[in-house]
């Protein structure tokens, strides 16, 4: 978070902070594991397309990638997955 913040806009911090506390959030309302796994990352899609703008999700995505790249590495190949990608596409339709 230290190298984020010196690297990082101000801005930009506090949005990818806003995204990871709504997806924290997320799961612990919803019992599901912190772990950004593709399924998880997928049913996070769904959820906050309901209150945010459909666009404005893969910023979200972004936020929570960079914030927890050090706790989870695997998150960027996640978020690359084709499922979560697909939730994504469906999701700007809505």
């Amino acid at each position: 978070n230290i190298a984020l913040s010196s690297v990082l806009e101000p801005s930009s911090l506090s949005s990818y902070t806003s995204a990871v506390q709504s997806y924290v959030t997320f799961c612990c309302t919803h019992d599901f594991s912190i772990d950004p796994t593709t399924d998880t990352l997928s049913f996070y899609i769904i959820y906050i397309c309901h209150f945010i703008k459909p666009k404005s999700v893969s910023s979200y995505l972004l936020g929570i990638c960079n914030q927890l790249e050090v706790l989870y590495p695997n998150i960027r190949r996640n978020c690359a997955h084709l499922i979560v990608k697909q939730m994504l596409k469906g999701c700007r339709k809505i």
